[in-house]
C-alpha cells in the first residue's frame, strides 16, 4: 500500500472506510483526516495491534501480508470484534 489514497482503498475494501464521495465510485483523496485514522484505529483494533491511530510498523507490515481479500466488515457486524 502506497500513497494516502491507495491506504483508503486498502481500508475500503476490508470494509474499514468509505468512499469519499459517497457515490459509489470509489473516488479517494490523498489527505490524511480524522476519518482515516479513525479506521486505521478500528483496523488496528481488530488485528489486535496497538491501537495507534497511526501508520505504524506493525500495522504497515500487516497491511503488506497477503490477504484472502474478504471483507472484516462481516466479522465486525457480527459480534467477533466487540
Amino acid at each position: 500500500v502506497s500513497g494516502v489514497s491507495e491506504l483508503k482503498r486498502y481500508l475500503h475494501r476490508f470494509g474499514y472506510v468509505k468512499d469519499d464521495g459517497g457515490d459509489g465510485m470509489k473516488n479517494f483523496s490523498d489527505v490524511f483526516d480524522g476519518r482515516l485514522e479513525s479506521a486505521i484505529s478500528l483496523y488496528q483494533r481488530n488485528l489486535g495491534l496497538p491501537i495507534t491511530g497511526r501508520l505504524d510498523t506493525s500495522t504497515v507490515t500487516l497491511m503488506s501480508s497477503s490477504r484472502c481479500g474478504v471483507s472484516d466488515t462481516h466479522m465486525i457486524n457480527d459480534g467477533f470484534y466487540t
